[in-house]
């Protein structure tokens, strides 16, 4: 057996170290010669040795077994691929043999060490997860084409290379031009004219070079699409004018502005202006580069048909954000122009190498700033760009050679920042898939049909009725408040005892005035009923002359109404809206059951009653209603919020505090007076400056954090706290809140949902079997495809959008991208993305398999109806519920901390204190990551046992070194390193510093900080090992930092959470560039098939409909082989089979996350079968891809190609691996 050939052998060969496991859940019996470390646990733990005082057999006790000699077993195929299920030595089930071999073939990578594995399954035995093995999955004969290269990451290569090779070339050509002077005088023609050096400026149809630099500028205010254009190719300059301008410059009128565009209204750069197909000889490669490339994207007419143009856009601005880009706190700095000293504010003090050094390696990413950043100068003059943005067609006309020679001048100003940049880029970004999947996220393009003016119409429909509906409610609201005048009532309301009460009366004059009109008007003079109220017409003639406005009314309602003389004069309380500084009080809103208080200066906040008297107490004669507090209180109970966050705004929110906590350091303020009582274990901030008679008032915590005021509660930034139930209103009135739910999303989404560029493509441009009865329209989203500094792309509309949910308006907005006739958008989640990532790095450091440690077992195997799983585990360490758990799982990878995790504990659990929220965030991170421990390499403790400084403790079960004084420290880790609590380390280098231990012979100098005992321990020391590199870059692509964040630019230790959340998630991006070019190259031979989109963790596509489910299939392979090019980019020659597919693929006529959702909303009450004839689509996991793909899905590429068989014998051979 392979076990037992593996019994003398110190290390187990990286193709032998998968064995068989029957088919029932029992546990493999092994070998009785097989060694414990590679098996089952030792039943006897070997008695500690003392150690004697000798230097060289103290130093070898460190030594790892890793330098052991190694001697490969030969072994044969049978032995090491077992027909039956293959597990690892942590008892992960792996590929299944065919697929294992068509991927990894011999391809075995470099030897394990007997010692890791042994630690590893001692670690798995501790959290009790060894023993769980579960049955094997389904075997699959899945139709895998060949790789194209000798393994996988050469396959990689090697097709990203075709991808982007001809755009690569086409940059070096355009990046290498010189730049011709500007021309002189620009021609007013129509359309496209090209200037070349010493030639009359001459009409063309359109620049036929393949490599531009563009620009564009649209006049704002005129409502007609692009304006004017100026393009740069390496030997000319072209210029491009609209039709609508060149009217207006020919003395004719403005034209009216449109609300429709086809292409034909837009800037052509491959075809004829009143071209609208591809032509016959098809698009050939051409790069345009601009900066903030999507805009000038959106208004180029090739890029909305629906046959997909080669033509591809490089944005400057991203190449610029992935070399110098800047976290979100930085970011901030740059724009304030300097750090803030604000000690009050401050948040954690660091030493900043050389003034903060980062900022010459950065600056903010317009174009003006990027220029002066990589070219110098005094910056570039953008004063004429106003008349754009403010002026209308005839303001440009009137300055037409001005204008175009600014557009001419950000073209020559992109050109020089491309030409710095580029080989910037190429340096620290040297993998092709990084370029190639850059490309193909910058050509986005969502297909819409008539559904979408429809959905736009229905949205705004039920907004206003709601709106009418809150205001109706709110003026009921201040209606009925006003009874409360009546014996002073208002005195004992919870939150209407603070208004201003004070009315004004009505003086009639003693006599009446003469010559007073004191008849009916006309109208009224006819009715019957006249006679009998005649005398209060009379009374007319003893009104003052000015009448005050509403007598009798209390001032604060006053405020609310409009006086009767106005033109537009409704009765009653009209000006009322939720922005208004009452409104929260007539609404009755109680945050955790309290009753809402405004402060000045403090903003909203909530009391609390019971506060004890003091001389602090305001003296004023209106006072808080105690008593009345006390019943509203008693209606108190703990709400647990069902918070639900998508991973994009955990990974934002965590980014925007970790930035800005790597920057400041925590500094409280110390409080005075009378502190909160002891039984209240809720959220707010404490504020005993404010000195209420008989309550506390607590401040509101802002979601920007405790330094910020909450100005209105019914603000989108406590959307989220009402849907939770932490913010509530009583009574009817507090129905308005639920009203300002359901609208909250198109509220703060509608404008840019509405000012969406949706182009129709005329007829011609369609296939010929829908253009009679189907109306296509295309968006293209404006995508920054690395808008981060982690390289995320950013958009603000389609890329933060939510899915569908029931009581938003408007939230079924990507549900409204339709495939149109013929065609299906296939698409995937992947699953657990970055929490296997992370995962993979720490498996593979801990001991080079999947699932070696308890994080990475839990991600592979674990199960929810066990509570194995990663979400289950944090959740019962934590206190919290499972869903809670996974946003504090997320977080933490993320590089949130204690203070974070304790946050959001005690939003999640607002009946816990602060120290129950502490010690669950504490005990959570002491089992997850662990405790930060301080490592010296044994060698470094050289000069102090030569100097008889330390000594080896004999005695002493724990530590196992004593200082010459007595003092004993130290342990020593599972890898044999020596480590040190951080009071032990500042004892060592107090004593260092005693005896004169020069700093190159000190042991303290070479100290390491690193996590122990956790499950996640090995995963995060990996990942501070490579944000803590001189040159931190990702493991998958090899992409690096930026240089603002790079240790020379901010110090070593400094910003080191922001660059540990930067090497998760731009993993996570290396993972989308891969996926992107692996689907590229499985269906490169599909016609029209289109990118559609990519959020944070799923990618969409646009396939004709006789080819989605090959289109699924490939999905599936693309899972496959990315997943095993980061195992192996780590150095793990091998997949396990749970995380090789994706659980489902979506193939779906509308883009909704679950293809069987009907999306139902307010505004799409009836579901998407009945509204818009969407029928429901079909989720298919892998087996059911096989089943319904095509007889040879990937046939064209299987062509002909070189691998090493199984054996190691070098083969080429034509057609199927499986022959």
């Amino acid at each position: 057996m392979i076990l037992t050939k593996l019994a003398k052998q110190p290390r187990i060969c990286h193709l032998a170290r998968c064995y068989t496991v029957p088919s029932s859940t029992s546990q493999p019996e092994p070998s009785k010669n097989a060694p414990a470390s590679a098996v089952t646990k030792s039943k006897e733990k070997p008695k500690r040795k003392k150690r004697k005082y000798n230097i060289k057999k103290v130093l070898d006790e460190f030594r790892t077994l890793s330098e052991n000699a190694f001697e490969p077993v030969q072994l044969t195929q049978a032995e090491v691929m077992p027909a039956e299920a293959r597990r690892n030595e942590v008892n992960i089930e792996m590929l299944p043999k065919s697929l294992y071999q068509k991927i990894f073939g011999c391809d075995e990578g470099q030897p394990l060490s007997a010692n890791k594995i042994k630690q590893a399954r001692e670690h798995l035995e501790k959290h009790e997860l060894l023993e769980k093995v579960d049955p094997p999955l389904p075997e699959i004969n899945f139709p895998l084409p060949p790789l194209q290269g000798q393994n996988i990451e050469d396959h990689f290569l090697k097709i990203s290379e075709e991808q982007c090779g001809a755009y690569r070339t086409l940059m070096k050509k355009l990046t290498s031009a010189t730049v011709p002077d500007i021309p002189s005088t620009w021609s007013t023609s129509v359309g496209w004219t090209k200037y070349m050096t010493g030639r009359p400026p001459e009409a063309v149809p359109f620049p036929d070079e393949d490599c531009l630099v563009f620009d564009i500028e649209e006049c704002m205010g005129a409502g007609l699409g692009p304006t004017l254009a100026v393009a740069f190719a390496p030997d000319a300059w072209y210029c491009w004018v609209s039709a609508p301008l060149a009217q207006v410059l020919q003395g004719g009128g403005i034209p009216p502005s449109k609300d429709d565009f086809s292409p034909l209204d837009l800037i052509n750069l491959e075809t004829a202006p009143d071209c609208e197909i591809i032509p016959p000889e098809g698009s050939k490669p051409k790069v345009i580069v601009a900066h903030n490339a999507s805009f000038d994207r959106a208004r180029v007419k090739e890029q909305y048909w629906l046959e997909p143009s080669q033509t591809r856009f490089v944005d400057t601005m991203s190449m610029h954000i992935c070399v110098s880009g800047v976290s979100s706190f930085q970011k901030s700095q740059l724009l304030h122009k300097s750090v803030a000293n604000n000690e009050e504010d401050s948040i954690l003090q660091i030493n900043v190498p050389h003034g903060e050094e980062w900022r010459e390696r950065s600056s903010l990413n317009n174009l003006n700033d990027v220029h002066k950043l990589y070219c110098g100068g005094k910056g570039l003059d953008k004063s004429t760009r106003d008349i754009f943005v403010t002026g209308t067609l005839l303001d440009v006309a009137m300055k037409f050679q001005e204008s175009v020679s600014y557009c001419a001048s950000d073209v020559r100003a992109t050109l020089e920042v491309a030409q710095k940049l580029w080989p910037l880029f190429l340096e620290r970004f040297p993998h092709p898939a990084t370029f190639a999947g850059m490309l193909e996220m910058s050509a986005a393009y969502l297909p819409v049909s008539e559904a979408w003016t429809k959905y736009i119409a229905a949205s705004n429909n039920k907004f206003e009725e709601i709106e009418v509906q809150i205001k109706n409610t709110l003026c009921a609201a201040a209606r009925q408040a006003c009874s409360l005048l009546r014996e002073e009532k208002y005195k004992n309301d919870p939150w209407l005892w603070d208004l201003d009460w004070s009315v004004q009366e009505l003086k009639l004059k003693k006599s009446a005035t003469k010559g007073a009109d004191t008849e009916w008007d006309e109208e009224d003079r006819n009715d019957p009923s006249a006679g009998k109220f005649k005398y209060l017409a009379a009374q007319r003639a003893f009104m003052p002359a000015r009448v005050p406005l509403l007598p009798g009314y209390p001032a604060w309602y006053r405020d609310l109404c409009t006086r009767s003389d106005s033109t537009d004069w409704v009765p009653g309380p009209t000006e009322i809206s939720p922005s208004m500084q009452v409104t929260p009080k007539l609404l009755r809103l109680s945050w955790e059951g309290f009753p809402l208080h405004k402060v000045k200066g403090q903003g909203w906040g909530f009391l609390i009653p019971g506060r004890p008297p003091s001389h602090l107490d305001e003296t004023d004669d209106v006072a808080p209603p105690v008593d009345e507090i006390f019943k509203i209180c008693k209606k108190y109970a703990a709400v647990i919020p069902d918070i639900q966050l998508s991973t994009n705004e955990i990974a934002d929110e965590v980014e925007r505090k970790i930035s800005k906590a790597d920057y400041f350091a925590a500094k409280k303020k110390k409080e005075k007076g009378i502190t909160p009582p002891e039984w209240y274990k809720g959220t707010g901030l404490p504020c005993p400056d404010v000195a209420l008679p008989g309550v506390w008032f607590q401040r509101m915590p802002h979601p920007g954090g405790a330094q910020l005021k909450v100005g209105n509660p019914l603000s989108k930034d406590f959307i989220t706290r009402i849907s939770e139930g932490t913010l509530r209103g009583e009574g009817e009135p507090g129905q308005v809140l639920d009203l300002s739910n359901t609208g909250s999303y198109w509220k703060n989404n509608r404008e840019r949902i509405e000012t969406q560029k949706v182009v129709w493509l005329n007829n011609n441009a369609l296939p010929k079997g829908i253009r009679k009865n189907y109306k296509l329209g295309a968006i293209l989203p404006q995508i920054v495809v690395a808008g981060t500094l982690t390289r995320r792309a950013v958009e603000r509309t389609w890329l933060t959008a939510s899915n569908a949910e029931s009581q938003r308006i408007g939230s079924e907005l990507r549900a409204m991208v339709h495939a149109p006739p013929g065609y299906h958008l296939v698409g995937a989640d992947v699953d657990s993305q970055e929490l296997w990532l992370a995962a993979l790095l720490g498996d593979a450091s801990y001991a080079g398999v999947h699932g070696a440690t308890a994080f990475g077992w839990r991600t592979l195997q674990g199960k929810k109806s066990l509570g194995t799983d990663l979400h289950s585990a944090t959740a019962k360490a934590a206190g919290a519920s499972r869903q809670h758990a996974k946003i504090m799982n997320y977080a933490r990878i993320y590089g949130a901390g204690q203070n974070f995790a304790q946050q959001l504990l005690k939003r999640f659990c607002p009946d816990m204190s602060e120290e129950q929220c502490r010690k669950a965030a504490v005990n959570t991170l002491t089992l997850t990551k662990g405790k930060r421990m301080y490592t010296i390499p044994a060698k470094a403790f050289k000069a102090l046992f030569e100097k008889n400084l330390v000594t080896a403790e004999h005695k002493s079960n724990d530590k196992v070194f004593c200082t010459s004084l007595g003092v004993k420290f130290g342990t020593i880790n599972e890898a044999g390193e020596i480590l040190l609590t951080k009071s032990e380390l500042d004892m060592l280098r107090g004593f260092e510093k005693l005896s004169v231990v020069k700093w190159p012979q000190s042991a303290c100098a070479k100290v390491r900080s690193v996590w122990q005992g956790g499950t996640e321990s090995a995963m995060f020391n990996r990942l501070e090992e490579i944000a803590n590199s001189p040159y931190p870059a990702t493991p998958f692509l090899g992409a690096r930092l930026s240089r603002a964040l790079e240790p020379k630019s901010i110090g070593t230790y400094n910003f080191l959470t922001t660059r540990v959340n930067w090497v998760v998630q731009s993993s996570a991006v290396d993972f989308l560039h891969l996926m992107l070019v692996s689907m590229r190259w499985l269906l490169g031979d599909v016609p029209n098939l289109r990118f559609v989109l990519s959020f944070h963790d799923e990618v969409r596509y646009l396939v004709p409909s006789s080819k989605r489910y090959d289109a699924a299939l490939a999905l599936h392979a693309t899972n496959l082989l990315v997943r095993a090019f980061c195992a192996r980019r780590v150095g793990i020659h091998d997949l396990p089979h749970s995380v090789a597919f994706f659980s489902g693929v979506e193939v779906d006529k509308a883009m909704r996350k679950d293809a069987t959702s009907e999306c139902i909303t307010p505004s799409n009450p009836e579901g998407m079968t009945k509204t818009y004839k969407i029928p429901q689509g079909e989720t298919l996991d892998v087996y059911d891809a096989v089943q319904k793909a095509g007889s040879d899905p990937f046939k064209k590429l299987k062509q002909k190609f070189s691998i090493y068989d199984f054996c190691g014998v070098h083969q080429e051979f034509n057609g199927d691996l499986n022959k």
